[in-house]
């Protein structure tokens, strides 16, 4: 097998050493090396001493024999010059293996600048003479380049030249970052050498909501990149999102009660500076408690999941800390906790000792760590999040030396950096992949379907549960007469959408929140054929496309001229880049049936902004959301949500009763109560079930056979695999 070490550039294109020796040999070839450098001083005495004997001194002195020792780290040197020439910002570590070098061509070359600095000296030496001044090191690295470039001149070149890059200039942060841990990680690797086609794995996506360095301070969708960094409790199967203990919870068990959960943690686990091991900081279970009060908001105010882990405690002293054991006695019945905890939310684990020796939450956002298969490096808002590799990454190192995601708006720009290869793995439109692949570009399919495409319809009440009034409230907006919503859906072509924006690639969604592999789903939900012909959970459509029904329905509700509707389809949520061509679609549906739509195609964080605001009501939003379970989905928007915009009576009750059930038959037979409520009363505008494709370059990467759940192609890149020369 080949392995990374690093890059080294031939004019434009990037060129390997790979060699097959053993550790053994290495360590020789450096000890040679560092001979050298003893036999180059050795020479340059030598000369001295001839220099010196052709102007005779007119009284003789004695001459003491200097010490010959070698002044130049030699291995260092070559780490240093390995690294730079791969476009890297430090020296390889000490846990990378090295190439065997060519002893004798650098001996060779050195001497030969030795000699030749020696004699270009015009003047006789004078006696005693001083040591030489020649920068053995510069000398050395010059050297070694050379050898390198003449290795690589004998490989043969890969059959798909890569076009120039220009490294990305690395911004210094603006305090000084914890220094480079001491200690050693062990190497996953037997020492070989081999160099990816490309040592930085780049990703294009569309800007995230929120540009955060930390997990509690966004969101589930907008946090995708940020698992490359952090780690979390629960880990999940890459293809299959099955429970693991791959990440930093050993074991884990749950009372009959669903309120006591009790979770063993692995030790000695450490977190990652500067893409090594520290050996100061190691992941505790006083983490776990550390976690928890951010994430509820309670140690800073800039959580944005506060209204999802808040409710479970009444306080942090909840969380018992036994050993290497941590147990939560929650304020609520949550047989679903460990889900939340895991890979697939924002519970990205935060070091203590750390936050507390940086000086909090400003020392730890300038540069944050984690015990993920990454290094922070550095994030520029809209333009890169850029991090490294992990040597020795106690779950996974990966293979890609860095890992770049770049913030790219334009789906255009996204493809054209693909077809000129500046980056290597995209998100971009289903439409555009035809064109694409017919460039020698190939497509990854997530292995799960990754979202549901919906159009929530925001229903408040007078005055929110705090007590706060809702803006511009207007209980005859027309969306919250139930004939309307039922004509908004009645007006869109479900089988149109799924045609040309997916190819037909998709699986039918009927009711919101409802996953139709889920055992309580019902086919009542789904009555109508699907783009199969196929009814029921087996891919039926929910509603029939029926417009003169609509536009009936809007006469009998008082509205025969139509009436004004606000809509926004959002442009950077991750997965999804043709939810604003989906928006233009419905838009023209509903203009069919006399609806005036003011379409606002634009990132989500307005939206997000109104949601919070409780400001939306008679507006209409398309969005993507993952699938989760019932109480989950309810909990991001019943009344008492940190963003509610479902203040339904029904679904309050409906949600504070279920959130105090254990039993599993019990939840499903409330389920299916919940289903029924949103489907007869039209709700919302269910879509599309959609598996997230991303482009990817196959002269680059191996492929990208990963479930792209809720996050688009950000995640698991510990375990993509470069294309090596």
């Amino acid at each position: 097998m080949h392995y990374p070490l690093g890059l080294v550039s031939l004019g434009n294109l990037p060129l390997m050493v790979e060699q097959d020796k053993s550790h053994c040999e290495e360590t020789m070839c450096m000890t040679r090396l560092a001979s050298t450098i003893a036999i180059i001083m050795v020479v340059v005495f030598v000369c001295i001493g001839c220099t010196a004997s052709e102007d005779p001194p007119q009284t003789p002195q004695p001459t003491p024999t200097p010490a010959i020792e070698p002044t130049v780290d030699v291995e260092s040197v070559v780490r240093r010059v390995l690294a730079e020439q791969s476009g890297l910002e430090t020296p390889l570590p000490t846990s990378q293996p090295l190439p065997t070098m060519d002893v004798d061509a650098i001996t060779s070359e050195v001497t030969e600048r030795v000699l030749a600095t020696l004699e270009a000296r015009e003047t006789p030496l004078p006696t005693p003479q001083p040591a030489p001044t020649v920068d053995v090191e510069a000398l050395t690295r010059d050297a070694t380049g050379r050898v390198l470039t003449t290795l690589q001149a004998r490989e043969t070149p890969s059959p798909t030249p890569q076009a120039a890059r220009t490294a990305t200039p690395i911004r210094t942060p603006t305090t000084t970052p914890p220094p480079r841990p001491t200690v050693t990680p062990t190497p996953t690797r037997p020492p070989s050498v081999a160099i990816p086609v490309s040592p930085r794995l780049i990703v294009s996506m569309p800007p995230p909501t929120h540009q955060v360095r930390l997990p509690y301070m966004t969101f589930q969708s907008s946090s995708g990149p940020l698992h490359n960094l952090y780690d979390y409790l629960v880990g999940k199967d890459r293809k299959t999102a099955a429970v693991e203990n791959t990440h930093l919870a050993a074991s884990w068990s749950v009372s009959a009660d669903a309120r006591r959960w009790s979770f063993e943690l692995k030790e000695n686990i450490p977190y990652y500076i500067n893409g090594e091991a520290s050996d100061t900081y190691f992941f505790s279970p006083e983490d776990v408690r550390h976690t928890w009060r951010l994430q509820a908001g309670i140690d800073s105010d800039r959580a944005n999941n506060s209204g999802t882990y808040r409710p479970w405690l009444r306080s942090s002293d909840d969380i018992l800390i036994d050993g290497n054991t941590v147990v939560w006695n929650l304020d609520l019945i949550h047989p679903d906790a460990h889900v939340y905890l895991s890979e697939d939310w924002t519970f990205g684990l935060i070091s203590k000792a750390y936050w507390d020796d940086v000086g909090g939450e400003n020392g730890y956002i300038n540069h944050p760590i984690g015990a993920g298969a990454f290094s922070f490096v550095e994030y520029i808002h809209n333009e890169h999040f850029l991090l490294e590799k992990n040597y020795g990454h106690y779950r996974k190192e990966p293979e890609f030396l860095e890992l770049q995601f770049r913030w790219v708006k334009e789906p255009a720009t996204r493809m054209a950096m693909m077809i000129t290869q500046e980056t290597h793995l995209a998100q971009l439109p289903s439409e555009v992949h035809d064109q694409l692949t017919s460039r020698g570009l190939e497509i990854a399919r997530s292995t799960l379907p990754s979202f549901f495409i919906w159009a929530p319809i925001p229903y408040y009440q007078p005055v929110s549960f705090r007590g706060d009034p809702t803006p511009n409230y207007d209980d005859t907006v027309p969306t919250r007469d139930v004939r309307v919503r039922e004509a908004l859906n009645l007006a869109i072509d479900r089988n149109r959408i799924n045609d040309s924006f997916f190819s037909g690639n998709t699986i039918p969604s009927a009711v919101s929140h409802m996953a139709e592999w889920w055992d309580f789903f019902q086919d009542r939900w789904a009555p109508y054929p699907g783009p199969d012909g196929r009814t029921g959970a087996s891919g039926g459509w929910p509603y029939p496309y029926d417009p003169q029904r609509a536009r009936d329905l809007l006469t009998e509700a008082g509205y025969p001229n139509g009436f004004t509707l606000d809509f926004f389809a959002p442009t950077n949520l991750g997965g999804t880049p043709e939810l604003p061509d989906i928006g233009e679609a419905m838009a023209a549906m509903w203009e069919e049936i006399g609806i005036k739509v003011n379409l606002t195609v634009s990132e989500y964080f307005p939206v997000q902004a109104m949601l919070s605001d409780r400001a939306m009501n008679g507006k209409i939003y398309l969005v993507r959301w993952s699938w989760n379970l019932p109480s989950a989905g309810m909990g991001w928007i019943w009344y008492e949500a940190s963003r509610p915009y479902y203040e339904y009576q029904f679904i309050t009750d409906w949600k504070e009763h279920y959130d105090t059930v254990a039993d599993p038959a019990e939840r499903d037979r409330l389920a299916i109560q919940l289903g029924d409520f949103w489907y007869e009363n039209y709700l919302s505008i269910p879509l599309l079930w959609v598996f997230a494709d991303a482009v990817y370059n196959p002269a680059v990467l191996e492929g990208y056979n990963v479930n792209q759940f809720h996050f688009g192609p950000v995640r698991y890149h510990e375990y993509t695999v470069p294309v090596y020369r």
